[in-house]
């Protein structure tokens, strides 16, 4: 084919060949553009008045390049040569790891120091070398608080499961003392609010009620959090820290007896959670649950019964009176009581034999327990 028309004339583009509505839509979409582009040209030059281009042009340029780091040479990352996985880093990192390196290299822990180990931060809150002179740089410089507070809150607000974060707050806060502890308590507090089973945010308030032993609260806390969800084994496992503590120091406000009875209500809440009864039989373990009018097996007991009379495949009941049927066993093996062995024997056999029942999954556990805590010339098999 030739590529000419029909009638054998080649084809012209003139005046006659234009279409008026294709035309008018390019004025239009052209109008369009140029008041954009004259619009633009009016902002830059507002913001060129303000000083803003200049700032821009300062965050663009790298870091290494600013008059206050020519002094400095990026220090390379040393690789192999046939590296097994490559890192790729961007160039900002890569120039921002560079600094840092140098810094660490020199020994230097002044003022931009800390700086650049904060930005390093900003840009991978994992880097534990970063966190570490970071703290060694603001020991350095005087310790100014407010710049640290800002960067562990935007950290924590990122990622509140940061390991290198909740260790860095913990020396921070050690280091301010006592006078700054319910700070402390409220920054974990509401990370707790956010995840109630943030472990890194229970083990700072542990380790800030142990430096400065505001043991009070924290059973305060920890029964709001169990009442909105008793299957919280961190605040369980807080709470027993908490009081055993403050119990301990005279602290507490409050008796074993007493927590004894709070025990029983979140028993009777949720029967068939293993914290509340594993949390009950550790009452049992404090030297001050064996004076005194009250008597802790007792008591733990009784929680059973009346459970087991509402839930008689309730496996967490039998196995706390197991436990305490085998306590009192050991004892009269101990006292050498022949009649009170054989009867907690049988009472301890009836309740293993009800545990491999309830608890299947265990059923192993409990018949070895049986073999090894049941004399042989009491098990009537």
């Amino acid at each position: 084919m030739s590529g000419k028309p029909p009638d054998g004339k080649p084809f012209t583009f003139g005046a006659q060949g234009k279409d008026p509505n294709l035309e008018k839509k390019a004025d239009i979409q052209k109008a369009i553009l140029e008041s954009v582009l004259g619009e633009l040209r009016e902002e830059l030059k507002v913001l060129d008045q303000d000083g803003w281009i200049d700032d821009a042009s300062e965050q663009l340029q790298k870091i290494s390049d600013r008059p206050e780091w020519l002094d400095v040479v990026p220090e390379a990352l040393q690789e192999p040569q046939v590296p097994v996985v490559a890192i790729e880093f961007d160039e900002e990192y890569r120039d921002v790891l560079g600094l840092l390196r140098a810094m660490i290299k020199a020994g230097e822990t002044s003022h931009r120091a800390l700086w650049i180990s904060a930005e390093a931060i900003k840009l991978s809150s994992a880097n534990y070398s970063a966190w570490d002179w970071h703290w060694r740089c603001w020991e350095a410089c005087g310790h100014q608080a407010e710049p640290e507070l800002q960067l562990m809150q935007q950290i924590a607000s990122d990622n509140p499961k940061n390991y290198q974060l909740w260790n860095f707050r913990r020396r921070f806060a050690v280091h301010r003392g006592a006078a700054y502890a319910l700070e402390e308590m409220e920054f974990a507090a509401d990370c707790l609010r956010v995840d109630a089973k943030n472990y890194h945010a229970w083990g700072h308030r542990h380790a800030m009620l142990r430096a400065f032993g505001l043991w009070g609260s924290e059973l305060e806390l920890t029964d709001l959090l169990l009442q909105d969800d008793p299957y919280n084994n961190s605040a369980w496992s807080q709470r027993h820290a908490a009081f055993t503590l403050a119990l301990s120091s005279g602290t507490s406000g409050t008796s074993v007896a007493d927590e004894t009875d709070w025990t029983c209500r979140q028993i009777l809440r949720a029967p068939r959670n293993w914290a509340s009864w594993n949390y009950m039989r550790s009452l049992t373990a404090l030297p001050m649950s064996r004076r005194g009018a009250w008597q802790g097996p007792r008591a733990c007991a009784g929680i059973c019964h009346q459970v087991l009379a509402l839930h008689a495949s309730c496996a967490p009941a039998w196995g706390l009176l197991a436990f305490v049927l085998q306590m009192q066993l050991q004892k009269a093996i101990a006292k050498r009581q022949p009649a009170i062995v054989a009867q907690a024997a049988n009472k301890l056999k009836v309740a293993l034999q009800q545990l491999c029942v309830a608890d299947p999954t265990r059923a192993a556990y409990w018949t070895q327990m049986a073999e090894s805590s049941i004399p042989v010339s009491a098990r009537g098999d």
